[in-house]
């Protein structure tokens, strides 16, 4: 008699994290190693569905520069995370990234919001991001909010000329308040 297969909802796997045992904070010095290793897996999952693409900023950079990230983390194990930077009124995130076993069930809009939370409390106006076209997540961020401001096919290698691919840069103004 074979045991019953086990369903999970978009895509959900065994091993998993349930969304409300998912914990968000700001990243220490200490989770350095945990993110550059998750950095490392979503850059070769990216390298995998579209190519060669410009290398993930180095998280040497954490702390430097005014460069801050935070983390997901379920069952005490990194499984997401994001890094940011405020200047001149913007917040800009880079390196968003979920453990391929953990996607699907929100781990990537939850830190999004986290992050518009802090820019709200430091009077940003603006959060940006620019992605990969080809990687298909553009759509996320629209319904979290952004627009895309400038898309455009570049060759990001002086070497290739053959694979250009597309970047994307994305804007969310910011109201004063919640909502207006």
């Amino acid at each position: 008699n074979p045991s019953p297969q086990r369903v999970y909802p978009r895509g959900k796997q065994e091993g998993t994290a349930h969304l409300e045992s998912v914990r968000i904070r700001e990243a220490s010095r200490n989770d350095r190693g945990a993110i550059e290793r998750l950095i490392d897996l979503g850059a070769r999952d990216v390298r995998k569905r579209v190519g060669p693409h410009p290398c993930p900023v180095p998280i040497e950079d954490l702390g430097a520069r005014g460069v801050a990230a935070l983390v997901a983390e379920a069952q005490q194990k990194i499984v997401g995370s994001v890094a940011y930077r405020i200047r001149g009124g913007r917040m800009h995130f880079f390196n968003l990234v979920v453990d391929a076993k953990h996607r699907n069930i929100g781990i990537a809009r939850r830190l999004v919001a986290e992050l518009e939370t802090i820019a709200r409390k430091a009077d940003a106006k603006h959060m940006t991001l620019q992605t990969i076209g080809e990687l298909g997540v553009e759509e996320l961020f629209v319904r979290l909010g952004f627009r895309v401001q400038s898309s455009k096919k570049e060759f990001l290698f002086a070497n290739d000329r053959e694979n250009a691919l597309t970047t994307v840069f994305l804007v969310k103004r910011l109201a004063k308040f919640p909502g207006s």
